[in-house]
């Protein structure tokens, strides 16, 4: 029957062209929509949300699952009532496990602030990777931002090698417990075989504990102040990079051949429009004639050209000159010039 927490995957049919996938209808919206339209949010609902997404991760490694993806963007709500089920989604990463035989997976996949350190080195990855996932939504879901965030993906990569991240500014983190912060620590842990199981992680207090009866600090206002700024920086990051592409690809654009313009770079031009009226031209392209011949192209005003060298063989009728063949104007204005008056 599944899970309660996985989105199911009610049916699929395939073209030509394309697969269809049919699933749950989720109409809750992502989870941290739901949280911002929340009017208070406190540490036992951030726990509530990670036992859900853990129950559901628990199922799928129980029958040799990993999801490989796991981030807020996936986790979705059935239906917009403040009770519905969070829906763990998008199993395009997922693969199976062959629990049969020693099986790890090698290719680098997921996104990069969730990714856990075993992927980027390429040693081999399987379940744990979830459970570091897991746990950067922990820390995004108490303070608003991830325990990772860097100015550039490489900067990222190293600090998630490193595990390099604390639980600052402390007026961040005041109003959350030890036991959600060693929650997160064991989650966060380089090592994939000293790292928390689901299971076990079901059973640690910051999941299983009852939820405090009073004194909990409101933590909306702090994540929703958090969550603004960073995307705010990371939208200026973006056109930045952006900018500086585009300017890289016209650099490389301009660094191409360019033409010489007539009369500047161009001598042999610049010598052309130098020459006096018929005097010879050394660097002409057109054709030449020798003095006192007639090339055919030019007319004087009120007379026909007349073609010579045809011999007797064209009739008089069709030769040039001939009244028969004058072009009558028929449109005042037509010709220009004194050559077009006949």
């Amino acid at each position: 029957m599944g899970n309660q927490n996985i989105l199911t995957l009610v049916d699929y049919f395939e073209t030509m062209n394309n697969l269809y996938l049919v699933t749950d209808l989720a109409l809750g919206g992502e989870l941290f929509d739901r949280i911002c339209r929340k009017g208070s949010y406190f540490e036992s609902d951030a726990a509530d949300l990670v036992r859900a997404t853990l129950s559901a991760v628990a199922y799928l490694h129980d029958h040799g699952i990993v999801h490989r993806d796991l981030k807020p963007e996936n986790l979705l709500f059935r239906t917009p009532e403040d009770n519905a089920d969070l829906l763990i989604a998008d199993f395009g990463l997922s693969r199976i496990m062959d629990e049969e035989q020693f099986h790890v997976l090698t290719t680098t996949c997921g996104t990069p602030g969730y990714m856990a350190p075993e992927i980027f080195k390429k040693t081999g990855h399987g379940k744990p990777v979830d459970l570091w996932a897991l746990g950067v939504i922990t820390y995004f879901l108490l303070c608003g931002y991830t325990p990772f965030d860097r100015d550039s993906d490489f900067e990222e990569m190293q600090a998630i090698l490193n595990a390099d991240y604390s639980f600052t500014p402390v007026e961040y983190w005041r109003g959350v417990s030890s036991h959600a912060k060693d929650f997160i620590r064991r989650c966060l842990t380089i090592d994939p075989s000293k790292r928390i199981t689901a299971h076990d992680a079901l059973q640690h207090p910051f999941v299983a504990a009852q939820p405090e009866s009073g004194g909990a600090e409101n933590l909306l206002p702090t994540i929703k102040k958090n969550f603004n700024a960073r995307r705010t920086l990371h939208t200026a990051i973006d056109t930045v990079r952006a900018i500086n592409k585009l300017r890289e690809a016209q650099n490389m654009f301009m660094d191409g051949a360019k033409s010489s313009e007539p009369g500047r770079g161009n001598a042999n031009a610049a010598a052309a429009l130098r020459t006096p009226p018929g005097a010879a031209r050394n660097h002409d392209s057109a054709i030449s004639m020798p003095a006192g011949k007639d090339s055919g192209y030019g007319t004087k005003s009120g007379q026909d050209v007349v073609m010579g060298g045809m011999g007797g063989s064209v009739p008089p009728s069709l030769q040039p000159g001939n009244v028969g063949n004058r072009v009558v104007e028929t449109s005042k204005g037509l010709w220009s010039g004194p050559a077009s008056q006949r």
